[in-house]
């Protein structure tokens, strides 16, 4: 479970889906078929069924995550990570996507993929630029954001990131981030 948050879809085909022991104990179903909630479960995100995986996702966190001592606390991060998997896995492919075609994949209402998507793309951990407001989409544009919601048509506008934009980005951040450091040494020495 934990390598669909951790590994890239090509790791994680070779390493699980395409691993014979892995897939002779999750076939086998386990110890009293314990294992065959998360053979679904894999086989839904890595197939693209997202209406079966957030069912599946559902079904983990309520009979396996909140009583598992190691999982238990995490399940909100794992939960939270593997939607925004899914939901990355879905919006690479196309240039745009209506929201309700992306609700209807997910087996969910429209309000709560706009409300999620909303809430990921605010957390900076969706990549995506809204545009509902000249104001709020001035101050968006400045993150240099990937994705694009326009409220009104219902619909996910994509560009797909550089990834030297990206580590260009990470240089100045780190940067800015060491420069903020030396002065506050520099202040302290001084002082």
């Amino acid at each position: 479970m934990t390598a669909c948050l951790a590994l890239d879809r090509p790791d994680l085909r070779a390493k699980v889906i395409k691993c014979n022991e892995i897939q002779e104990q999750l076939t086998g179903g386990g110890v009293n078929g314990a294992l065959i909630p998360v053979r679904e479960y894999l086989e839904a995100y890595y197939g693209c069924q997202y209406d079966r995986f957030f069912i599946q996702l559902a079904a983990l966190e309520s009979e396996r995550f909140k009583f598992d001592r190691y999982l238990a606390p995490h399940f909100n991060y794992y939960s939270r990570g593997m939607r925004l998997r899914a939901y990355e896995q879905f919006l690479t492919p196309y240039k745009t996507v209506r929201i309700d075609m992306m609700a209807r994949d997910f087996g969910v209402s429209r309000a709560f993929i706009d409300k999620e998507l909303h809430r990921l793309i605010a957390a900076g951990q969706l990549h995506c630029r809204q545009v509902l407001t000249p104001r709020i989409s001035f101050v968006l544009m400045l993150a240099f954001y990937s994705y694009r919601i326009d409220a009104v048509h219902g619909v996910i506008e994509m560009n797909h990131p550089d990834s030297k934009n990206y580590l260009y980005k990470a240089v100045i951040k780190d940067g800015d981030i060491l420069l903020n450091r030396i002065q506050k040494l520099a202040r302290v020495i001084n002082a």
